[in-house]
Formats: C-alpha cells, structure tokens, sequence
C-alpha cells in the first residue's frame, strides 16, 4: 500500500453520544484534516481529500528532527493556536473563549491553508499546530488493520507533545466531555470504538461526530435555482435599517425533502419579487457557481428554523441546515 492510496477514515454525523465501555471520545478540532507521510527523507502532506499541502506547512518540517529515525504516517487535524490552547485537556482550556474567537480560528488556518509557501509574517501571525490522533504506518509497518486502541499504544510509544505537534486526549466519560466543550465553545467531540480498524471513507459504523448545534429563526429571502431545481435557500434576519431590509446571514442546502423542495419551487416561481430582500447582498454577492444557477428573490413570508455550528467573521451562518418551517 502507498501513501498516496490512502484515503482518510472519516466520523459519521450522529445527534446523541454513543455509551459503552468500548467507546472512546476525544475533542473534534475545528482544522484542517491532514495526513502527514515521513519516509525517513522528506515528509510530504496530504488532506483528506488527497490534495498536496506540503508547502503550506512547513513548519511541520521541524517533526524530522525529533521524529526522524524511522518512517510513520500520522493523521490528524491541524489548527492556528492561540494562546489560551495550552493543552487539549478541557481544564487548560479558558472559558472566556468566544464563539467568534473559535470560529476566527478555523478561518486563519483556512487562510494558512490556501497559501503556498507562506512568508515569515504569515508563519508568526498564524502559528499552526498538528492536533495527532492516529498512527497509520510505522517502520514500514502499516497499521489499519489494527484495533484503534492499539495504534494509540504506539502512537504514544513512538510520539510525544512538542511545539508542532500535539496528541489528542481519549477520554471514557462521552457525555461529560459533551457538556464540557460545548461550555468551551468547541465545536463537537468523536466518539471511536476502540477496536476499531481503520476504515476508508465512511463505510463504517465506528467512528462518529457529536457537534455542537445552536439554532435561530430566520426568513427566506430567496432560493437558487439550478437546472429547474432548488439548490439553496437564501436566509436572512430583519435589520434595524429604515428600508425594513433583511441582513443576509448565508444560504443552506440540506434539510428539506424534495417534496418538500418541489413545493417551495412552486411557491418561488409565483411570488417571485424583482428586486433582493436583502440590504446587503446583492446579486453579485452571491457568487453563482456557474451559468446554470440563477436567483428567485422573495419577500419574506417564510419563516423557518434553522440550526448551525457558528457564525463566520462575516456574519454568514457556518453548516446551516433547515430545520423546518415556522407556521
């Protein structure tokens, strides 16, 4: 097997926490996921995805140093520390941390992550971190067909906490580590069995994730259509302004049924309103994907709840999804 043939073992969405003494539960880093390959030369980065991100962090460079004597693939999540992540343990972790400060971090790693080679400015403004929580390969030896208590054995044999890297924490108490990150404005912790092997993708029913979600009222301003199907719903709030104009806070894309879709279709093409709801987006905002979508502005009539993770730097919802409608 090469590094390259990996693909990354990703947790399933699940509402509840899964008990049991053969769970562990550890918090969810809100990063970029990454798998890193050392072959005892170079090391090369991959996301989950395969896409190359050597040259994005090197920063990680350093782990030959200490980690240099034989070969390993690790994955894990990398993130822009900040000064109140001194450990991954709940306790080190500040309450004083806000959601706009959590989501502000994923939004610098973001950018961090879209820059090739990076200055020495960037390097210090966004410092990153490798949040590690699985060993795949060690010495030559690949390790996904072991139980995943096994790799953390050696991950915690052959690896220690420096100043890039840093082992994720398992815990037994999933409920309490529930009710402990969401005070703390993580975004959610990973339940793993803990003889689990290391599954491909998402075919698997051993690993899932546990967000944390918030919810909120808010009108439908819009839809975007494609090839004669809705794709997203456009959501807003109303404002303070005169113009009694609704403030756009994203779209959402999930959480209706088609029956439910083909309806609000029928319902957007005959109320359709010629000029946007919205006193701050426009149609340029809007970023179409391509030639084929177009938007239906509404005014707005619709309400709806809608639950998400956090907010973005720019007020936008982060991963709305429709709830349902309010009557």
């Amino acid at each position: 097997m090469e590094f390259f043939q990996i693909q990354a073992m990703e947790p399933i969405p699940r509402q509840s926490v899964p008990t049991g003494d053969d769970w562990f539960y550890q918090i969810k880093w809100d990063g970029i996921r990454i798998l890193t390959f050392f072959d005892g030369n170079s090391i090369k980065l991959r996301t989950k995805k395969g896409f190359k991100r050597t040259t994005e962090y090197p920063e990680l460079n350093e782990l030959t140093k200490e980690f240099g004597n034989t070969t390993w693939l690790l994955d894990g999540e990398i993130i822009v520390a900040n000064q109140t992540d001194k450990s991954d343990h709940p306790k080190f972790i500040t309450t004083n941390e806000s959601c706009e400060e959590v989501g502000a971090n994923f939004f610098h790693v973001l950018k961090r992550d879209r820059t090739k080679n990076p200055t020495q400015k960037l390097l210090k403004t966004f410092p990153v971190r490798y949040k590690v929580f699985d060993l795949l390969m060690i010495d030559n030896q690949w390790l996904v067909n072991e139980p995943f208590i096994k790799r953390r054995e050696l991950l915690n044999k052959h690896f220690n906490n420096n100043k890039f890297l840093q082992i994720i924490r398992s815990y037994s108490d999933g409920l309490s580590l529930f009710n402990i990150t969401s005070q703390q404005n993580h975004e959610g912790i990973v339940a793993k069995k803990s003889n689990s092997i290391y599954h491909p993708g998402k075919k698997h029913s051993e690993w899932f994730k546990i967000k944390h979600l918030k919810y909120l009222q808010a009108y439908l301003g819009g839809v975007i259509v494609k090839e004669n199907q809705i794709k997203s719903l456009l959501l807003g709030q109303k404002s303070d302004l005169a113009d009694y104009k609704l403030n756009y806070i994203g779209r959402a894309s999930t959480g209706l049924t088609q029956k439910e879709l083909n309806m609000l279709k029928d319902f957007a093409f005959k109320n359709r309103v010629s000029n946007s709801p919205f006193g701050n987006l426009s149609k340029v905002d809007l970023e179409l994907a391509d030639s084929k979508e177009s938007v239906v502005f509404l005014s707005p009539q619709l309400k709806l709840q809608v639950k998400y993770t956090n907010w973005t730097p720019g007020g936008n919802l982060r991963h709305p999804v429709i709830n349902g409608f309010i009557i």
